[in-house]
């Protein structure tokens, strides 16, 4: 076999060379679209399954403002559950209020844009309990509604976004419009 294979190369001929396959690091990054490959950021862990943040908020309504903090999960990709707690407070017709409450809220990511900024559907329950002396159902009880608005995010990091919000509170048909914003943090 040695001998017919340099007999055969002596009269000129060349086996066939190698190819050398060489994947090209840009096609290879095109592929992977959740993953900034200059930040080294995971885009989208923000609505991903199992994802859990915390964030704060502050919102101002047309005569009050409110604190809220919320506990956000994931359970399916871009399909998540909002469960907090908040303070409203502010002096309607110069009437002391203050108002504490319960919520939870589906939350359903309508729009990603350019896998940074995120427009998301709100709605659910509230549960609130008003002192406002100004109005007897609202003086010292427990009231409950529904909440309806959308959320923006941006993100400014792998685990830190900036919030901001438009809601609609409908307690005992009442309306109450909170406009807000705040950080949420990844905790995976």
């Amino acid at each position: 076999m040695i001998l017919s294979y340099s007999l055969s190369y002596a009269q000129g001929y060349k086996p066939p060379k190698r190819k050398v396959v060489r994947f090209k690091e840009n096609k290879i990054k095109k592929r992977v679209k959740s993953y900034d490959h200059q930040s080294g950021f995971n885009l989208d862990l923000a609505h991903s399954t199992g994802t859990k943040g915390f964030d704060v908020n502050f919102l101002i309504g047309e005569e009050t403002k409110m604190f809220t903090t919320n506990y956000q999960y994931f359970f399916k990709k871009n399909i998540g559950l909002k469960v907090g707690v908040g303070y409203e407070y502010g002096a309607p017709y110069s009437i002391p209020y203050e108002g504490y409450y319960l919520q939870v809220q589906p939350v359903f990511n309508l729009v990603k844009f350019r896998e940074k900024l995120f427009l998301n559907l709100m709605g659910g329950f509230s549960m609130v309990h008003d002192n406002y002396r100004g109005l007897e159902e609202l003086n010292n009880k427990l009231n409950y509604g529904a909440t309806v608005g959308v959320e923006g995010e941006l993100m400014m990091g792998e685990r830190l976004l900036l919030l901001t919000s438009f809601e609609q509170k409908y307690i005992l048909g009442y309306g109450r419009w909170f406009w807000g914003l705040g950080l949420r943090y990844i905790m995976f």
